[in-house]
């Protein structure tokens, strides 16, 4: 156990840039290291606010390598990462969010921080799910619609939290635009990668639509 705990503190200690400097996928050996670390930084955020833009960024990462693992059609990475994605915002963020609230916690700040991640999450996966292979298009629409879920419950407690700061008379902590609109290209942030690129067509210039109803065929 003590070996354990050296190896995490190790992690913290050393690697601290290792998913910043390159996006690392589970296929590679350095993933083991990066999650750990992961996990140790959950465990080291006690308070709400903090633990929620960690489990944020986290839900961001598995976005990425899910969109790395379907360009490397490393279909057996697919599952495992779509489900993780679930489990971080279902069962990891929104349970915080509801206990935040019954407590009276001003988390105005972390939620700003959250939903700027989450509100590119939906169109990503959107533009994923059709270049997805059929037999995993199902699994992309369920973690698709769970964003979706999730995105509207980080802004319906992030208006909460606005309106309880306006009532007590304390000023906003940050807006939750950040001058960025979805979907209009350049680099997003968080994601490591240009959105606009996911709307280019394919070399036959058909869209997603297109490729869609020819599955049948």
């Amino acid at each position: 156990m003590r070996a354990f705990v050296v190896c995490l503190l190790a992690c913290a200690l050393f690697l601290p840039a290792l998913a910043e400097d390159a996006l690392v996928t589970p296929d590679q050996p350095a993933y083991v290291t990066k999650m750990a670390q992961e996990q140790l930084d959950l465990a080291l955020a006690t308070d709400p606010g903090t633990r929620i833009e960690k489990l944020a960024a986290a839900s961001d990462q598995r976005v990425r390598e899910l969109k790395a693992a379907l360009d490397a059609k490393q279909a057996n990475l697919i599952a495992p990462l779509a489900h993780a994605f679930m489990r971080l915002v279902l069962e990891g963020i929104e349970p915080i969010l509801t206990q935040s609230e019954q407590q009276g916690l001003d988390l105005t700040g972390s939620l700003t921080r959250a939903e700027r991640l989450a509100r590119r999450h939906p169109l990503v996966l959107e533009e994923l799910s059709l270049q997805a292979a059929p037999e995993i298009e199902t699994l992309f629409q369920k973690t698709l619609e769970s964003a979706k879920r999730h995105l509207a419950t980080l802004r319906a407690a992030l208006s909460r939290a606005k309106k309880q700061r306006g009532a007590t008379g304390l000023p906003d902590q940050g807006s939750d635009d950040d001058g960025v609109e979805p979907g209009t290209g350049g680099q997003e942030e968080g994601l490591g990668f240009d959105l606009g690129e996911l709307k280019k067509p394919s070399s036959g210039g058909s869209s997603g639509d297109d490729r869609r109803s020819g599955r049948g065929d």
